[in-house]
């Protein structure tokens, strides 16, 4: 990995929308639209963006959606001149302190669903302790084709929750 970017990194808001899409259109083979990110905001889910310190472009962000005992990342993207830089990575750990600032700490695993042909975020997942536990077939869909997803689970440990954090326990920060 080269140097990693310096970020900042907060909650997405509608007028902000645009430059999500933009990154979304330019970074995934089956992107969402944009009412798809509309309805994520609209339903309360996390949705963070890390932008550069120096420049305040958006270089990445994360779609969560909570539920009682687990979250689910809907959506990830690092523009492709900060891949390798980090990005992905402390918008992950951004998620695991946010979980870790959880007043119950009731959540205990985060699921997410990745295309079988994307070896690369594959890879990246493993590394963050990811396992596959399951496929769900023509799960990603265009006009001109479909791939199967790769189902894959992160059980949280009681350290990575128990872990210091320097945010604030609003997940929206």
């Amino acid at each position: 990995m080269n140097a990693e970017c310096a970020l900042v990194i907060r909650s997405i808001g509608h007028a902000e929308l645009a430059a999500v899409y933009d990154l979304e259109r330019a970074t995934q083979q089956f992107p969402w639209t944009p009412a798809q990110f509309a309805d994520a905001l609209a339903a309360q889910y996390w949705l963070w963006g890390a932008f550069s310190k120096d420049t305040q472009t958006l270089l990445g962000f994360l779609v969560v959606m909570p539920a009682y005992d687990e979250v689910q990342i809907l959506n990830i993207a690092v523009a492709a001149t900060a891949q390798q830089k980090g990005v992905a990575h402390q918008l992950w750990q951004h998620l695991i302190q946010t979980l870790a600032q959880a007043k119950h700490h009731i959540i205990r695993s985060v699921l997410l669903e990745v295309a079988r042909n994307n070896a690369i975020a594959i890879a990246v997942y493993q590394r963050w302790g990811f396992e596959l536990i399951g496929q769900r077939r023509a799960y990603y869909r265009n006009a001109t084709q479909s791939i199967d997803a790769h189902v894959m689970r992160h059980t949280l440990s009681r350290v990575q929750l128990d872990s210091p954090s320097p945010h604030g326990s609003n997940p929206h920060s």
